[in-house]
């Protein structure tokens, strides 16, 4: 809801998941509640903007640092305060909220304060860093599960169409994250990105990323490298908790053939670096179709092959193939 030329309102509400005390917004009828709930405005002092409420931090999409799958690390609501200033080439971004995702997903008892500097002295380049720091506040008092992350990341368009970009990370995990004694705390992950759109190729737009990633390293609880978020064709859920290095390939390619009519393939190879565990290999095709300005249709398959190779220690790893078909309308108002 616009209020006047500063002001709008936004709220976005979600039914949960089938499974007693998951707020996915996905599955049944319940566990429903508001995902984005707030107001973005205009501060008179200094040109600040203000956004007070439940709202999304994702600070790799909005610099085009992933594409159909999810953040690396971000992308996750938070109930606090963000403040917005920019000074010429220099865009800053405060944030001071709880409930945070920070990358533990046994608990989020914690308050986050996050700070995004990006720099784009032109079309063509920017670089930046980000600072999140998750606190730990919760009733026991002597509980170390602080999660400190800090990002720096880059972007080189070579024409409007030719992108090369990448963002690498580093965390500081506190005592009571780490399983046990010798695992690496301070671990680190970072990816690289060559993006070249359709007009360059003409006959496909394609998106080629590496990522390297420590197994302690805190992510997301969202699915990466997944069709869309799915749940259920998941390359990276295999990835085991130890002091090794999680290597992933994701590549996919997009088509446009008309106006009304696209289609897209996906792959993504995930290597644990774990012996006794299988790489994991991710293959999704998809047909998408613009019946009016206003709604979209899109069909997509796919499918993980987890291997057979099986960690002796009881763990829970998914084997042999795994698949999803997903039908998605789109309405736009």
């Amino acid at each position: 809801k616009t209020i006047d030329e500063n002001t709008y309102f936004y709220a976005q509400y979600r039914t949960g998941d089938n499974g007693a005390g998951n707020n996915n917004g996905r599955g049944d009828l319940q566990h429903m509640r508001w995902s984005h709930l707030y107001v973005d405005t205009k501060l008179p002092l200094w040109d600040l903007g203000l956004r007070v409420g439940r709202f999304a931090v994702d600070f790799e999409g909005d610099y085009g640092l992933y594409i159909d799958n999810d953040a690396l690390f971000g992308d996750f609501r938070i109930d606090g305060f963000q403040l917005k200033k920019s000074f010429g080439m220099l865009n800053t971004t405060a944030v001071i909220g709880r409930n945070g995702n920070l990358g533990d997903s046994a608990t989020d008892e914690r308050m986050a304060y996050i700070l995004d500097l990006n720099f784009q002295p032109n079309e063509k380049f920017m670089v930046g860093a980000t600072g999140y720091w998750g606190i730990e506040d919760s009733a026991s008092g002597d509980v170390d599960i602080d999660i400190n992350t800090y990002a720096f990341y880059a972007g080189y368009k070579f024409t409007p169409n030719i992108a090369l970009k990448g963002i690498f990370y580093m965390q500081d995990l506190g005592d009571n994250i780490i399983d046990t004694a010798g695992d690496e705390d301070s671990p680190k992950a970072w990816k690289a990105i060559l993006d070249i759109k359709q007009d360059a190729l003409k006959f496909t737009s394609l998106w080629i990323e590496y990522m390297n990633m420590d197994n302690t390293f805190e992510y997301q609880t969202h699915p990466i490298y997944s069709i869309g978020g799915s749940y259920a064709a998941n390359v990276m859920h295999n990835q085991p908790y130890n002091n090794n290095t999680t290597k992933v390939l994701f590549v996919k390619a997009g088509q446009k053939w008309n106006p009304k009519w696209g289609t897209f393939l996906r792959f993504a190879w995930a290597d644990f670096d774990t012996a006794g565990l299988d790489d994991s290999y991710e293959y999704g095709i998809g047909v998408t179709y613009q019946l009016n300005p206003a709604i979209q249709f899109e069909l997509g398959y796919n499918q993980v092959d987890y291997g057979t190779g099986s960690l002796q220690d009881g763990s829970d790893f998914l084997r042999d193939k795994e698949s999803v078909v997903r039908f998605r309308t789109t309405v736009s108002f």
